[in-house]
């Protein structure tokens, strides 16, 4: 891996933000990790973290719940995103966004705090993406519970109430729906279906390029 980009203070007052994001088993958050290393003095913002404290906060009976629930930690998460683009900090922010339901706001945001935009989206076969992520939910202790269970409390729930998989053709119908290929900024496509040759050099050439734009 290349050594960390040099920086100065300068850098922290630079508008930018990178979006990762692709379908669940694409590997976002390690990625958006392997930027961090990469980037240190871009701030890390990850969905996962806002809707984990609502999960554990508030918990949901039924999948109906977590639906709203989700509605209502991804609000706090908007608000908390603006935050520090209102900083002018640079940002990675790491989720499964997708053009269906999150490109318009992301677009306001970018446009409203005047930032400069690369969207990383990271792809795959549907049968890899589909078997990383069931084996990160069966293997993954720390991952909150309430990402995979139909019903969830902190201190009380059961892995019995699993969500159940979707089938191939549900998947691949699933994420055609979403759309992980958003239009904000510029934009960057990676094929992570072998972790072996997965790109990185071409995420970070992408990052350096915008990051001197914004000299």
């Amino acid at each position: 891996m290349s050594e960390a980009y040099e920086y100065t203070v300068m850098s922290l007052e630079r508008r930018i933000i990178v979006f990762v994001t692709g379908c669940p088993g694409s590997g976002k958050s390690h990625f958006a990790g392997i930027l961090k290393e990469r980037f240190p003095f871009f701030y890390m913002s990850a969905y996962d973290k806002t809707k984990e404290l609502f999960f554990d906060k508030y918990g949901f009976d039924s999948l109906e719940e977590r639906a709203e629930l989700n509605k209502k930690s991804l609000s706090a998460y908007y608000s908390e995103l603006a935050m520090e683009m209102e900083k002018g900090v640079p940002i990675i922010a790491e989720y499964p966004f997708c053009k269906l339901q999150h490109e318009a706001k992301l677009k306001e945001l970018v446009e409203y705090y005047n930032y400069k935009a690369l969207t990383i989206t990271l792809y795959g076969k549907a049968e890899v993406m589909m078997e990383r992520g069931k084996m990160r939910d069966i293997s993954d202790l720390a991952r909150n519970p309430g990402h995979y269970l139909k019903r969830y409390h902190k201190d009380d729930y059961s892995l019995s109430d699993m969500i159940e998989p979707m089938s191939r053709e549900e998947f691949i119908s699933f994420v055609e729906r979403k759309n992980y290929f958003m239009d904000i900024g510029d934009k960057v496509r990676i094929d992570v279906t072998d972790l072996d040759s997965i790109d990185y050099e071409k995420a970070y050439r992408a990052i350096e390029l915008l990051y001197e734009e914004r000299k």
